[in-house]
């Protein structure tokens, strides 16, 4: 009687542990699945983090889009206004400041100096108040304890379009250029007096320019087809149209002849550079 009350304690504790062993393998694939989820999550598509950085992509291309409008001085868009115009879905309670304008007066010149503004993006904490604090002055934020935010930046968007509005007035400039070349050697007389920028007299259809007293749209003259050039070329990094006249600020009556391009930026510098008579 008594082995037989053994053996049913035996199996008993047999049985216990391999409960315990049960058990705590369970214990240990949970884990590892709640680790992995977790894992998961951090760049999963509705996490925080990853609709803060997708929200942040969008204001961004959402500012280069309309760069001339954002920093003229006209511009009073609100966070909330730009966040809608941006077409972002507002989740997590997100907060949005803009800036006053920004950059200028700087120490540069006209084609180093931009006006810009810094636009902040962020999440409230999960739990306590939000102290976080924008200066629209500077731009600055200050995010409180546990914020997770963003801020775009302006300045680097409109370096980049003063930069090639430049090389497009560079590029016109060179093509006016080598189109009067062209003319001038072309020319039997082999004389330099004679301005191809500018026909002589206005009214009488020539191989030089058309007269442009006023300034005047590049691309609403005759000047794109008589030298060769597309008209959209006559457009900055703004989509503004690039002015030209061969009278204002242009050399029309003595060598070395010029004529004159310009275009406004954003905020209102005018940058202008002249096409010379090539001597």
């Amino acid at each position: 009687m008594m082995k037989r009350h053994q053996q049913r304690q035996q199996r008993g504790f047999v049985a216990l542990a391999l409960m315990i062993l049960l058990a705590g393998f369970v214990a240990m694939i949970l884990t590892v699945l709640t680790r992995t989820t977790a894992q998961a999550g951090v760049g999963a598509p509705g996490a925080p983090g990853a609709y803060l950085s997708s929200a942040e992509v969008a204001v961004r291309a959402w500012y280069r889009q309309n760069a001339a409008s954002i920093d003229s001085p006209g511009f009073a868009m609100t966070g909330p206004q730009i966040l809608a115009a941006a077409g972002v879905m507002r989740q997590y309670g997100l907060q949005a400041a803009v800036s006053d304008e920004l950059g200028l007066p700087c120490a540069g010149g006209v084609d180093t100096c931009v006006a810009y503004r810094t636009i902040a993006l962020w999440l409230p904490p999960g739990s306590g108040p939000d102290t976080t604090v924008f200066d629209p002055t500077t731009g600055k934020l200050t995010p409180a304890a546990h914020v997770t935010w963003a801020a775009i930046s302006g300045q680097s968007i409109e370096q980049a379009a003063l930069s090639q509005s430049l090389r497009a007035l560079g590029d016109l400039q060179t093509g006016l250029q080598s189109y009067f070349l062209t003319r001038q050697q072309d020319d039997s007389t082999g004389t330099t007096d004679t301005n191809w920028f500018r026909a002589s007299p206005c009214g009488v259809a020539s191989s030089a320019l058309p007269c442009v007293d006023t300034w005047t749209a590049g691309d609403q003259t005759g000047i794109p087809a008589l030298a060769g050039i597309d008209a959209h070329r006559f457009y900055d990094a703004w989509g503004q149209p690039i002015h030209v006249s061969n009278l204002l600020d242009s050399s029309s009556s003595a060598t070395p002849y010029s004529m004159a391009l310009k275009t406004v930026t954003p905020w209102g510098t005018t940058i202008e550079v002249e096409a010379v008579q090539p001597l």
